[in-house]
């Protein structure tokens, strides 16, 4: 009967999440940010005869819709906790609390708090420069170009040089790359390509295009 009379009265005082202060502070320019986010808790129950309150208060999120999580288990006496975290930017992250007393159930969850943080601020990348395709034999074409500042990824397209044909996307490359060997292709046959730079979900301009020749 204890254990129901205490179940109960945690659902009585189910407890409710408010904000503080949400700062975010970017990190990379156009890739992510580090975001801080005060949560304080509190209750707006009646009390009863049965009513008790809780030992400790769970801080639950979810972001983008997904699963919660517990974060955070903080004690009754002190109802505020701070929540840090990277964030990619225009991502909602939603929290709720769940009352915690021994012997127990807990509390149903706290009505949700959400916030989507601000979006990055888009970034112009760099133009690489340097592009220059040499054979280096009669399936292979080496593609080297010049670092561009900042870049976190690289795209190379390409197509032959006979025809009409559309760059297509050859390979994705980790930052700070300059040299791409192009494999499988046939022999004593012109190709030509380019490469671009990234910076998260900013992409660059194209470089400008070469052509190369595989040997026989």
């Amino acid at each position: 009967m204890n254990r129901l009379l205490l179940g109960i009265a945690l659902l009585v005082l189910m407890p409710a999440v408010a904000w503080g202060q949400k700062t975010c502070a970017p990190v990379t320019a156009g890739v992510s940010q580090n975001c801080v986010v005060t949560i304080t808790v509190n209750f707006s129950a009646v009390l009863t005869p049965n009513t008790v309150f809780p030992d400790s208060v769970q801080i639950r999120r979810a972001d983008a819709g997904g699963a919660k999580t517990v974060i955070a288990t903080i004690p009754y006496t002190n109802l505020v906790t701070q929540n840090a975290f990277t964030d990619a930017g225009n991502v909602s992250h939603c929290y709720d609390a769940v009352g915690i007393k021994a012997g127990a159930q807990p509390s149903a969850p706290s009505s949700e708090a959400c916030w989507t943080t601000p979006a990055l601020s888009p970034v112009n990348v760099t133009q690489p420069g340097g592009l220059t395709l040499s054979a280096i034999s009669s399936s292979a074409i080496r593609i080297t170009w010049d670092d561009t500042p900042d870049e976190t990824a690289y795209e190379v397209w390409g197509r032959t040089a006979k025809g009409n044909q559309k760059f297509t996307l050859v390979a994705s490359l980790p930052a700070d790359s300059t040299t791409y060997d192009w494999t499988g292709r046939k022999n004593y046959t012109s190709y030509c390509a380019e490469v671009r730079g990234k910076i998260g979900q900013s992409i660059g301009p194209f470089s400008i295009y070469g052509c190369a020749t595989t040997s026989k």
